[in-house]
């Protein structure tokens, strides 16, 4: 069987849900919360900017 996968990107975080038992179950992050910022970089010079912004702005 197929295995439902929701995604809500957001203007500012996204989640990531699957459906198990017909119910919705918030797929963790690495740091053990639900919400990641949601962050666009262009190229790799502007990369580790974009990461520092979102791991700041992360509460």
């Amino acid at each position: 069987m197929a295995r439902i996968v929701g995604i809500d990107l957001g203007t500012t975080k996204w989640v990531v849900a699957v459906v198990q038992g017909g119910n919705p179950v918030v797929i963790p992050t690495a740091a053990g919360g639900t919400l990641c910022p949601s962050i666009v970089a262009f190229g790799v010079r502007h990369r580790h900017r974009c990461v520092e912004a979102g791991v700041a702005g992360s509460d």
